[in-house]
């Protein structure tokens, strides 16, 4: 994810795909990440050649917890490293582990409900090293990201219960890499963000 850095800055909205029609909305706005949160055994390849086609610098992460037909092992890593895919999403931390072992960048999504939810996705986190942590519900996330970076030193996404562009500028603010979202919406943001960092690049003093 140190990678995507830059690439984020200038498209942090990263949108979460979960049918078709979102499928074909991504190939017409700018995005830097996409979550794809379903597909399978037959389907994830040719998705990811979509995407590509039209972003080939986009970074797909597969949600492999709800793969169709892919087994949500060590195996079934291997198999989605060979799709064309960037890297997975993943609620468990043994698939974090095992996307490492065969080179593959892994986000690890915890649910944050209380301070015992807090601490044990800090210890998850610790724990597996996932390349970046997505952290749901996004609305909690300002609340509780100082602890987060307190202990992590991984970039944090927000997501879920995202609804309008005054949180998703909020959670930027607050320190969030990126935000994910299913709302087509707020995925059209990225190109005022990207417009807005063609700009300051442009007005940058020379040295």
């Amino acid at each position: 994810m140190a990678a995507l850095g830059p690439r984020l800055r200038r498209c942090p909205v990263i949108p979460s795909v979960w049918d078709d029609k979102g499928l074909e909305q991504v190939t017409r706005i700018p995005v830097s990440v996409v979550y794809l949160q379903y597909g399978g055994l037959f389907t994830i390849a040719e998705m990811s050649e979509r995407i590509h086609a039209v972003h080939p610098d986009a970074s797909v992460f597969f949600h492999i917890d709800l793969a169709e037909g892919i087994a949500a092992d060590e195996t079934g890593v291997r198999y989605i490293a060979s799709c064309g895919v960037q890297g997975i999403l993943t609620t468990k931390p043994a698939l974090v582990e095992a996307a490492k072992k065969n080179g593959l960048p892994a986000i690890l999504r915890v649910f944050i409900q209380d301070s015992r939810s807090l601490r044990r996705a800090v210890q998850l986190a610790q724990r597996c090293g996932p390349d970046a942590l997505d952290v749901l519900p996004g609305p909690v996330v300002p609340e509780v990201i100082g602890d987060l970076k307190e202990h992590l030193s991984q970039p944090i996404v927000a997501g879920g219960l995202i609804r309008n562009e005054e949180q998703v500028l909020t959670l930027l603010k607050a320190g969030c890499r990126a935000v994910g979202t299913s709302k087509p919406a707020l995925w059209a943001l990225n190109a005022a963000f990207r417009d807005a960092a063609k700009n300051a690049a442009a007005n940058k003093p020379s040295t």
